[in-house]
């Protein structure tokens, strides 16, 4: 099945691969559900009204409507989720940065979010 297949880091490139392969004449029962986990990492991802919340979640959200995916998100401690991308049992964690090591075992997408962190002091 096109879920299994896919690892973590696909976000836009796996909904855009699964949009072409299921044509109108399929309904939308028959398409696979693509799994995406993300961790509490306010302002990027929260639950908010028992739904995970978010920019990212807005994003993947939109493009899944465009293409008429299914698409589900799960907030997890990121461990757990890097273990259920890693076992097939989900499509894709975000929101994520690239480093070298994940780079080893895992495809990114290209960037969906642009962002900088700092220190303070008083």
């Amino acid at each position: 099945m096109i879920g299994h297949g896919l690892r973590l880091g696909v976000l836009l490139s796996a909904l855009l691969s699964v949009g072409t392969l299921f044509g109108a004449e399929i309904s939308t029962q028959q398409i696979p559900v693509l799994r995406f986990i993300t961790q509490n990492f306010q302002p990027f991802s929260y639950i908010e009204q028992g739904q995970v919340a978010g920019p990212v979640r807005a994003l993947i959200d939109s493009v899944c409507q465009e293409l008429g995916q299914r698409c589900e998100h799960q907030l997890l401690p990121w461990e757990r989720g890097q273990r259920l991308v890693g076992l097939g049992e989900a499509e894709a964690l975000y929101v994520i940065g690239w480093n070298l090591e994940r780079s080893r075992r895992l495809r990114f997408s290209s960037t969906l979010l642009t962002t900088e962190y700092g220190c303070a002091g008083g």
